[in-house]
């Protein structure tokens, strides 16, 4: 039986790299707006949701958009849709400057 082989494994470090960096902005602003904010007072349980299924959530609802929209920038520019690594690497910074944002808003929201 033969093993599936990524194409290209630099576009797959950048994305697993860029994952880390969305699930690392979202706790940084649950802590920025939510932990260690006096004014706010969200319940444990409130914050255990929130830090574990924003840390999917994000992931899964942000990551994979940005990913696809790399893609497609590569595609209608080059016609492959791995031709330039660095359109993931800044759409992966651009999902976590996302995340950051989110997590602003839901615990606006939640409030």
């Amino acid at each position: 039986m033969k093993k599936l082989q990524d194409p290209n494994p630099l576009i797959e470090n950048i994305n697993t790299s860029s994952s880390k960096g969305i699930i690392f902005a979202w706790f940084l602003g649950l802590a920025v707006f939510s932990w260690f904010n006096s004014s706010v007072s969200l319940g444990l349980v409130t914050n255990i949701i929130l830090a574990v299924g924003g840390m999917f959530g994000t992931s899964i609802f942000l990551g994979i958009p940005c990913a696809m929209i790399a893609s497609q920038i590569n595609k209608s520019t080059t016609g492959n849709r791995e031709s330039n690594p660095q359109i993931f690497n800044a759409m992966g910074s651009v999902a976590a400057l996302l995340s950051f944002g989110v997590a602003y808003l839901i615990v606006q929201f939640l409030r």
